[in-house]
């Protein structure tokens, strides 16, 4: 049960990293 809830926090947290880089290039 950990392993599958921290999995999504951990892709979650890339995806909002990758979001916001982009966000700042486009900006």
């Amino acid at each position: 049960m950990d392993e599958d809830s921290e999995v999504p926090l951990l892709l979650g947290r890339s995806l909002l990293a990758t979001g916001r880089a982009l966000i700042d290039v486009e900006l």
